[in-house]
């Protein structure tokens, strides 16, 4: 990986860093077309196979740095933690999954399109009232059990007819149709992890039959449940031999793989690390990259003493190393991104990175939290010391 770090090091430097600017700040802004323009670029993509060259390790490596740098950007716009977490871990699977460079750069393409899409649709929402905004969040979080606009009404504490006048009113569609589209995505996800049992999925979501499932799907796609996972598979099938794979304006069937489970319980695991998240992990992670920021390292120290900082982690990991691994790659870019925002050099914040990434590649879940207490640590202390030598 040696060669490849030294090629991105020198397309950083010629434009890599700039045009990272750029994307972060369509991101931002949830400008649609401005991401479209970049990712599918003639020249940025002949660029990225130079530096990836054949070496889809660094490649992965590359766009786990980037995306988790972007995350936080989401994070900073108020998109709900949780709905960015969940993102990366599903395409980030999806890119441990990947087997050519060229998918590898479709798979970046669409990971930002479904960033900038929920930035939209968060800039969209925040313009609606409190009531619809509920609504909304409520139907998200349980679109895989049985709804009705009378259940979502009485879960939020409004009779049905208003609820439904004013969802109309404010948003141009019914509260039947926005749970109608929040089911499909899921029913799509679930269809598109190939190992998921098609007679479970319809239980998952709430149906009461297999074949209700199936008319449902079949009105709103046009294929059954069974089509569109067949068309789905030979999608794939050919991403995989057809060279000339064209990066599209939408997320294709063809990049959005299957999720598959690493381990037993995987599922359940991460049910609860994003509880845990959504309640303390989150917070706590935005004031430790704020310590990392200012070179804060004692009071890093103190945060992170052993008990306090890995025990609940510990609980909610347990042997899963797939999930803990994961976790850390979402963590330790944003880490390397903080260093460098409070002075660190690029080069140094790069050498530091690289050090817990290859230690990280064979490290077991214990190790793998105590590397994560070490890297915010090291970071801050690394800030530290390259602000006390620039103020010399």
């Amino acid at each position: 990986m040696a060669n490849s770090v030294d090629r991105a090091n020198e397309y950083a430097e010629k434009n890599g860093l700039s045009q990272q600017k750029q994307v972060f700040k369509h991101v931002k802004q949830g400008n649609m077309d401005g991401i479209i323009k970049i990712m599918r670029s003639p020249g940025n993509i002949r660029d990225w196979e130079q530096v990836f060259g054949d070496d889809l390790a660094f490649a992965r490596a590359s766009l786990e740095y980037s995306w988790s740098q972007a995350c936080l950007v989401a994070i900073q716009e108020e998109i709900p933690e949780r709905e960015v977490y969940s993102l990366f871990i599903k395409n980030q699977q999806s890119l441990w999954e990947a087997s050519k460079i060229k998918q590898v750069l479709e798979l970046n393409t669409d990971f930002y399109i479904q960033l900038v899409q929920r930035v939209r649709e968060h800039q969209r929402e925040a313009h609606y009232s409190l009531p619809i905004q509920v609504a909304r969040s409520y139907i998200r979080g349980h679109a895989h059990e049985s709804l009705t606009v009378s259940s979502v009404a009485a879960a939020i504490g409004y009779s049905r007819s208003h609820l439904s006048h004013i969802y109309r009113q404010e948003t141009g569609e019914t509260v039947y149709g926005f749970i109608q589209r929040e089911k499909l995505g899921l029913a799509e996800q679930l269809l598109l992890t190939f190992t998921h049992p098609m007679a479970d999925i319809w239980r998952e979501l709430g149906f009461c039959s297999q074949s209700h499932f199936t008319t449902f799907f079949r009105k709103l796609t046009g294929v059954s449940p069974h089509e569109y996972r067949q068309k789905a598979k030979a999608a794939i099938t050919a991403s995989g031999s057809n060279e000339e794979t064209t990066l599209a304006a939408e997320p294709s069937l063809a990049v959005r793989l299957s999720f598959k489970d690493q381990s037993p319980g995987y599922q359940e695991t991460l049910s609860g690390l994003l509880a845990y998240a959504e309640e303390i992990g989150f917070k706590q992670e935005m004031y430790l990259l704020y310590c990392v920021k200012r070179g804060r390292t004692n009071e890093l120290a103190q945060e992170l003493a052993d008990g306090k900082f890995n025990k609940p982690l510990s609980e909610l990991f347990g042997e899963n190393r797939a999930l803990a691994y994961q976790t850390f790659m979402f963590i330790l870019p944003q880490v390397h991104g903080a260093a460098t925002d409070g002075g660190l050099g690029m080069k140094a914040a790069l050498r530091l990175y690289m050090s817990f990434f290859e230690r990280a590649q064979e490290a077991d879940t214990p190790r793998l939290l105590e590397l994560n207490r070490e890297a915010f640590i090291a970071f801050a202390d690394a800030v530290c010391r390259a602000n006390e030598d620039a103020s010399g």
